[in-house]
């Protein structure tokens, strides 16, 4: 089962400009393992810039993301 993690967790964690990884996830100490892989869920908001690499997405949160002048690269 993949780890999830919610934009507003991504928003409290990260600051403009941030690049968000599976690795940068688990360093924060959001995830516990990055071995199935990290999804990001729309729950909450995210209001500055990020780029999100390597994790899947639903398209909500990669509309919030794109929504905010970030970017999500597979």
């Amino acid at each position: 089962r993949k780890e999830t993690v919610t934009l507003s967790t991504i928003e409290r964690i990260t600051k403009a400009g941030d690049i968000v990884t599976q690795y940068s996830l688990l360093k924060a100490g959001v995830v516990s393992t990055v071995a199935n892989g990290v999804k990001i869920v729309s729950t909450g908001k995210i209001d500055h810039k990020v780029t999100v690499k390597g994790c899947l997405a639903s398209k909500k949160a990669v509309e919030a993301i794109e929504k905010a002048g970030g970017s999500f690269v597979q």
